[in-house]
């Protein structure tokens, strides 16, 4: 294809032509009309058969866009339209996973509102793992990209970019062994490379390859602009043997997917005699060796002062058994690493065996305080007192964020005071300003001068405008951020008394779980 054939053909000005080459032709588009660019991968490029590829688009419609359509090789593989409403630009990223070898022709098609269309279409070259694509001169060859082009930084139509950056696998680094039906959590450390803080709403998506029995989604924490994160899924290791790989990826509040692909890729080996071994460790031989293969909290997510799982899996690809061997879990002091020689908190101390060929998995429950970045290490047989091949694969560190416990907290506005039939009633304005929402309140009204009280309560107590009658009412909860009413009759108090009003509100019916209570006095009309 001649540098100008590929230009106006990847700026979707013309119906391809196939006469040798593909080759752009046709006048420029009316404006209005329905424009499409692929922004990764680039036209020519490699893709390994069977591994996911992201097909990235953006889709320009002044009439709105109202679906996105992938094909490859003239079929649709296929739709998608935007989260919600009909944007005049939509970007999109398609997986798809290539089945048989050779040239592929990929087309995007976006359609606007009134059912126009415009494509862009790039071809590529896939190629199984190891192998070679063809040039274009004759004889010669030359081998796939070894690693993938990340794709570029998306911008919004608020002027920032939405851009993320593998930093590390903190578990489960690719090529781990695992057991068939093992269950695991997958952690990567990603940055926001991009200039968009990553607000509520945030996920991590699944795009291609295998699932792993994981979800379709997670949610990720708020990250600014230039931070970083640990982003985790539980998973389960296939009950197939061989090499399994999946590919997650960030997805915006918006519905815009972005950023560097993360991949988890497991080995699960046949049985016994076809286990597949490290090259650089003996089938046979004298000594055994312990390695550190999985080492991850349940939840991944943690948080301040609620207990989680520890869970360690320690590998031996030896064919000598190892009894009763030493594995420490240590909470390490701020600012202390684990590879560093810190002594730390002791979270796990167990006895383990391990058989020749084998896995062996212990854990325990802790629990951590204080909220804050915190690290914990691993040593397998700290004291040496196993004898081994290599002594230096003991020991791993998981660094991870402890998020604060979530606290219930309101306020009180304000009151005013309505007829109710026939009754004065009082009504106070509550603000939900905690991290829980409420669903039980008691509301006590004292006449502090005649010292007389009433103290009604209720699973349904809040009211959406201050004029209700009653206590029990419409609204059954009182959410993260919301506002309310409760009210009730004070005419048993006395004209010009001092009156108090004790608001107290819980996170469970019937007065269970988290608790709180505010006062506020007010003089009886």
């Amino acid at each position: 294809m001649s540098a100008k054939g590929k230009h106006l053909f990847r700026v979707g000005l013309a119906v391809a032509c196939l006469v040798g080459a593909i080759l752009a032709c046709g006048p420029t588009p009316a404006a209005g009309a329905v424009s499409v660019t692929i922004t990764s991968p680039g036209d020519g490029g490699a893709v390994v058969l069977g591994q996911a590829v992201m097909i990235d688009s953006t889709v320009t419609a002044a009439a709105g866009v109202s679906r996105v359509d992938l094909t490859v090789g003239g079929q649709v593989a296929r739709h998608d339209a935007p989260p919600s409403g009909n944007p005049t630009t939509f970007r999109v990223s398609q997986p798809w996973t290539p089945e048989t070898e050779g040239q592929a022709t990929i087309s995007v098609v976006g359609y606007d509102v009134n059912g126009a269309s415009g494509q862009a279409m790039i071809a590529l070259q896939v190629v199984a793992s190891g192998g070679v694509v063809p040039t274009d001169g004759p004889g010669t060859v030359v081998p796939p990209e070894p690693t993938e082009t990340p794709p570029p930084p998306v911008t919004t139509e608020a002027g920032c970019t939405l851009d993320s950056k593998y930093v590390m696998d903190v578990t489960i680094p690719d090529g781990t062994v695992m057991s068939p039906g093992a269950g695991f959590v997958k952690t990567w450390r990603v940055r926001n490379s991009g200039t968009c803080d990553w607000d509520a709403g945030f996920q991590l998506i699944f795009v291609g390859g295998a699932q792993m029995g994981g979800p379709p989604s997670v949610p990720l924490p708020a990250v600014p602009a230039g931070g970083q994160t640990d982003v985790s899924v539980s998973l389960t290791a296939p009950a197939t043997y061989g090499t399994h790989k999946g590919t997650w990826r960030i997805r915006s509040d918006e519905g815009t997917v972005f950023g560097t692909n993360l991949t988890v890729l497991i080995e699960v080996p046949a049985p016994a005699t076809g286990t597949p071994l490290p090259t650089d460790v003996p089938t046979v031989g004298p000594l055994p060796n312990l390695e550190t293969y999985a080492f991850f909290t349940d939840p991944s997510t943690v948080v301040a002062g609620i207990d989680f799982g520890v869970t360690v899996t320690v590998a031996n690809f030896t064919n000598v058994p190892v009894a009763n061997f030493t594995v420490h879990v240590l909470l390490m002091d701020p600012g202390e690493s684990c590879l560093g020689g810190g002594s730390g908190t002791l979270l796990l101390d167990r006895q383990a065996s391990i058989a020749a060929q084998q896995f062996a998995t212990v854990g325990a429950t802790a629990r951590i305080d204080a909220a804050g970045q915190h690290t914990l290490c691993l040593r397998i047989d700290p004291s040496d007192a196993v004898e081994e091949l290599y002594e230096d694969d003991n020991d791993m560190q998981l660094t991870f964020n402890v998020s604060a416990a979530p606290g219930a907290d309101f306020k009180i506005h304000g009151h005013t005071f309505h007829d109710c039939s026939g009754q004065t009633h009082a009504t106070f304005l509550i603000e939900n300003t905690g991290d829980l929402p409420f669903e039980w309140a008691r509301l006590r009204l004292e006449d502090l001068d005649d010292t007389l009280a009433v103290f009604p309560e209720s699973d349904r107590p809040f009211k959406s405008t201050p004029t209700g009658c009653g206590f029990a009412s419409e609204g059954e909860t009182l959410g993260v951020g919301a506002t309310g009413y409760i009210g009730w009759a004070i005419d048993f108090m006395t004209s010009g008394n001092s009156a108090r009003a004790t608001i107290t509100l819980c996170t469970e019916n019937g007065g269970g779980g988290v608790c709180e209570e505010r006062t506020l006095d007010f003089t009886v009309p």
